[in-house]
């Protein structure tokens, strides 16, 4: 805090700071968590659209499923991610 005052964030109250580079103090100690070192499922899954990518996650949720990790990515992005890159041209979004 601004009188010297230490304060720690942690959960919700992250948000708070969450992106206020230079102004909330500095950082000395930090703590991360890890996932236990365990055999992991990698799984792609198709979506036709936003409704049924949402149903999807709701039922996801619902059973409580071990999910580590769930990214999201639209058609295009994909297709962005599988063309090489020109280092010679511009690639233009």
């Amino acid at each position: 805090m601004a009188d010297g005052e230490v304060r720690e964030f942690g959960g919700d109250d992250l948000d708070l700071v969450y992106a206020a580079e230079g102004i909330t103090g500095l950082i000395s100690e930090v703590t991360i968590r890890v996932q236990p070192l365990e055999e992991l499922q990698v799984v792609a899954i198709g979506c036709p659209d936003a409704h049924d990518l949402q149903q999807l996650v709701q039922s996801i949720i619902d059973r409580h499923l071990p999910i580590w990790s769930m990214l999201f990515i639209n058609p295009r992005m994909a297709e962005l991610k599988t063309k090489p890159l020109c280092w010679n041209t511009w690639n233009i979004l």
